[in-house]
C-alpha cells in the first residue's frame, strides 16, 4: 500500500515538473521574442536616427569674402570714430573696424570687381580708398550634437542676409524701390531671425549649448539693428547708412561666429 502511494506521488511530481518545463519554455520563447523586437527597434533607431550617439555629423560650409572700402588712415580709435560719424551723415556705413590697422568702412561688396570700381571712383575724387578683404573662413568640423542642420541654417542666414540687404540697398540708393519695399525686406529678415532664435532656444545637449552661447549674442545684436532700421522709417541718408551698417555686420558676425566654432572641440 505504501508503495502505491509512493508511486502515485512520483507520478504527480513528474507531471508537475513537466508542466513547469512547458511553462518555462513558453516564458523563454516570449522573452526571446521581446528581446529580438527590442534589439531590432534599437538597431533601427540607430540606423535611421542621425542624432544617435553612434552617428557623427559634420558642420561644413565653404569660405567666402566680402570686400569693404575704407577711406583715410587713422592713428587712434577715437579718430576713426569721429570720422565715422561724418561718413554716416553722408549715407556711408561708417563702420569702424580694427585688424592691425583702424579702418572706417563706407560700404562693402560681394565681389572684388565691384569694390575696385568704387575704389577707382573715390581715388579720382581725392580719397585714400583702400579695399579690405573680410574673409569668412570655411568650416568643416565633426559634430555629435543633434542640431547640425539648424546650425548650418543659422550660418547661412548671415551670408544670405548680407546678399539680400546689399542688393536691396543698391536698389534703394538708385531710387528703384521705395522705403516701404525696403521695410518689407527688413521685416522679412526679422521674421527669419525669430525663427532661428526659436530653434536656438531648443538646444539642450552640451555640444549644442556651447554653440548656442557663441551664436546668441550676434543674433541678438542683429535683431536690435534690424528693428532700429525698421522703426526709423525716414527716407534720408541716415537710413541708408543704417542699411549699410547692418549688411556689413552680417559679414563680420559670420566671420566671428565661424572663427569661434573652429576654435572649439566637440
Amino acid at each position: 500500500m505504501s508503495k502505491l502511494i509512493k508511486n502515485k506521488k512520483v507520478k504527480n511530481l513528474l507531471k508537475t515538473n513537466k508542466k513547469l518545463s512547458v511553462l518555462f519554455v513558453f516564458l523563454a520563447v516570449i522573452l526571446f521574442f521581446l528581446l529580438v523586437v527590442n534589439i531590432s527597434d534599437i538597431f533601427s533607431s540607430v540606423i535611421t536616427n542621425k542624432n544617435s550617439l553612434f552617428f557623427t555629423q559634420k558642420i561644413e560650409l565653404p569660405s567666402y569674402s566680402v570686400y569693404a572700402l575704407s577711406v583715410n588712415d587713422f592713428k587712434t580709435y577715437e579718430e576713426a570714430q569721429n570720422f565715422s560719424l561724418s561718413v554716416q551723415q553722408k549715407g556711408g556705413a561708417g563702420v569702424v573696424y580694427e585688424s592691425g590697422e583702424k579702418f572706417v568702412f563706407i560700404s562693402a561688396y560681394p565681389t572684388l570687381i565691384e569694390a575696385k570700381e568704387i575704389q577707382e571712383n573715390l581715388i579720382n575724387l581725392g580719397f585714400n580708398a583702400r579695399i579690405v578683404n573680410i574673409k569668412i573662413d570655411g568650416i568643416s568640423k565633426e559634430y555629435k550634437g543633434s542640431n547640425c542642420e539648424d546650425i548650418i541654417a543659422i550660418l547661412n542666414y548671415f551670408r544670405s542676409s548680407f546678399s539680400k540687404l546689399y542688393e536691396t540697398t543698391i536698389l534703394y540708393d538708385k531710387k528703384e524701390i521705395s522705403l516701404t519695399q525696403v521695410n518689407s525686406v527688413l521685416a522679412d529678415l526679422l521674421t527669419q531671425l525669430s525663427t532661428i532664435q526659436n530653434k536656438l532656444n531648443k538646444f539642450k545637449q552640451n555640444e549644442d549649448l556651447t554653440l548656442k552661447q557663441i551664436i546668441s549674442v550676434p543674433l541678438e545684436k542683429t535683431k536690435s539693428s534690424l528693428e532700429d532700421a525698421l522703426y526709423y522709417a525716414k527716407n534720408d541718408l541716415i537710413f541708408t547708412s543704417k542699411l549699410k551698417q547692418i549688411y556689413i555686420s552680417f559679414a563680420l558676425s559670420n566671420k566671428e561666429v565661424i572663427k569661434k566654432i573652429n576654435s572649439i572641440d566637440f
